[in-house]
């Protein structure tokens, strides 16, 4: 009697390769971001997975739809002054992305930026 492992064989999920985001596909995500289109038809307009539109959005905070449709806001995307990763900014003043605040060298005042007196 020949045995097989059934279980492990049903536990193998296909392997999906990561396709990796290009400036000109964060742009359209963020034009589409701000249409009443749902993830999964921007997923399909990108030809990319829901999730992968999802989280992009996340990690570039773009925030909820409603918000970014405000006409007297001045909030919108801007290119991070240090790592030049599109996120969205509430403003002017907001020039440096999420992960960037958060490194060791800007909380310890190491960074460029705080050495030559910038933001």
């Amino acid at each position: 009697m020949v045995a097989t492992n059934s279980s492990a064989a049903a536990h193998t999920k296909a392997k999906t390769t990561s396709i990796r985001w290009s400036e000109t596909d964060v742009a359209k995500l963020i034009e589409l971001w701000s249409t009443n289109l749902s993830n999964a038809e921007i997923a399909k307009i990108l030809k990319r997975e829901e999730s992968a539109v999802a989280v992009k959005a996340s990690r570039i905070n773009l925030p909820r739809r409603k918000q970014m449709k405000s006409k007297d806001s001045k909030a919108r995307v801007r290119p991070c002054l240090r790592c030049q990763t599109p996120f969205y900014s509430g403003g002017p003043g907001n020039r440096f992305c999420d992960p960037c605040k958060d490194s060791s060298d800007w909380k310890n005042g190491n960074d460029h930026y705080s050495a030559v007196g910038g933001y």
